[in-house]
């Protein structure tokens, strides 16, 4: 289980794959049966005490978001286009060059300078997988980067020369589904049904837009 209402399934062929997942439809109505009326035995035990230490490093954190916000635009705009001066304060943070500063008693210091985690204040969930985001308003290209499609970080990627805007989006799979650049009409596709009450538009409106843009696919 993925999530409490998200369950993946691997195996080693797709054959075998849909063999169980016909299985499991055939027999859905008796299994169902079966633990509903099944008596439960609670039973009282014992459990081991764990301790788990763990370092907390939101600097690595955050140079790593930025890493993956860099490669993409690397990977969707070709690596002549990372390689602008614009890039270089990313560059060098991504490399190490954290920059802390004085913190407040009791917090932890972290650079800030080119990412942040972003809470409510997103709302335009593009993806339920892990996705990038790439947006150019000149002269600021930034990005938002989404894990599980839950999870936003805002990245400051360049501040570039030129005069036409552009937004691009790419999409990770968590499976083994792959991965690949989402189109003008997908990234539409998504935002409609994943964040149409952001966007001001009702569930039956995003439900015509939605059959309206499929008959274009």
């Amino acid at each position: 289980m993925h999530r409490g209402d998200d369950a993946v399934i691997s195996s080693s062929t797709s054959e075998e794959a849909e063999h169980f997942l016909h299985l499991l439809k055939s027999r859905w109505t008796e299994v169902k049966t079966k633990r509903q009326l099944t008596e439960e035995h609670p039973t009282v035990r014992t459990l081991p005490e764990i301790a788990i230490k763990f370092a907390f490093r939101p600097n690595d954190e955050f140079r790593g978001v930025a890493k993956i916000a860099f490669e993409t635009a690397a990977l969707l705009r070709g690596s002549e286009f990372v390689l602008q001066d614009g890039f270089d304060p990313v560059r060098e943070y991504i490399k190490s060059d954290v920059k802390l500063p004085i913190p407040p008693p009791g917090e932890i210091a972290v650079d800030n300078r080119f990412v942040r985690r972003l809470g409510e204040e997103f709302r335009l969930k593009f993806t339920e997988k892990h996705g990038v985001l790439l947006l150019f308003s000149p002269p600021n290209l930034v990005s938002f980067v989404l894990f599980y499609g839950e999870n936003p970080y805002f990245i400051r990627l360049a501040t570039l020369a030129g005069d036409d805007p552009w937004l691009r989006a790419y999409e990770f799979s968590y499976t083994k589904e792959g991965h690949g650049e989402l189109s003008e009409l997908e990234l539409a596709q998504h935002l409609l049904r994943l964040s149409s009450r952001e966007l001001g538009i009702s569930a039956e409106q995003a439900s015509r837009l939605l059959l309206e843009l499929q008959t274009k696919t």
